[in-house]
């Protein structure tokens, strides 16, 4: 693989990140699943989700609730073999109910598969490091 090839590849594989903060803060739970393969895992401090639609249904349930989101992904570091990948990324993601703020820090552990042509998470895991503010704006009414 040549070094255009490879610059070609971090910045296919930096989008899905992109595209996965983009769509769950555009409350577009679909979207955010078509992030990852079909049987890929998206897991978190409350457990693992598997699947599409397992994984669509849980983070509607967990943010569709609050007023606003805001997740901001930097710090891309991508290792790929040609036919997957390994991404590890930054998070800052802020929750936003009526005014309340509760925001979280962490990193996100990928491990991506070409499926398609496209790059998908086959597992997402997050990894929080830090919190501030209200965590009862995390709790569903």
């Amino acid at each position: 693989m040549n070094s255009a090839q490879s610059a070609q590849i971090h910045h296919d594989i930096s989008q899905l990140g992109i595209r996965y903060a983009m769509a769950i803060d555009g409350r577009d739970f679909a979207g955010l699943a078509a992030c990852f393969t079909p049987d890929g895992i998206w897991a978190g401090p409350k457990g693992e989700r598997k699947g599409r639609a397992e994984i669509a249904d849980y983070v509607e349930m967990a943010v569709g609730h609050l007023t606003a989101t805001q997740h901001i992904a930097t710090n891309f570091r991508v290792e790929t073999d040609g036919s997957s990948a390994a991404m590890h990324s930054s998070f800052i993601a802020t929750h936003i109910l009526h005014g309340d703020i509760y925001q979280i820090g962490g990193r996100y552990e990928d491990r991506i598969m070409r499926d398609g042509g496209i790059w998908l998470f086959a597992r997402r895991d997050i990894v929080p490091l830090w919190a501030s503010g209200n965590p009862g704006v995390m709790d569903r009414p």
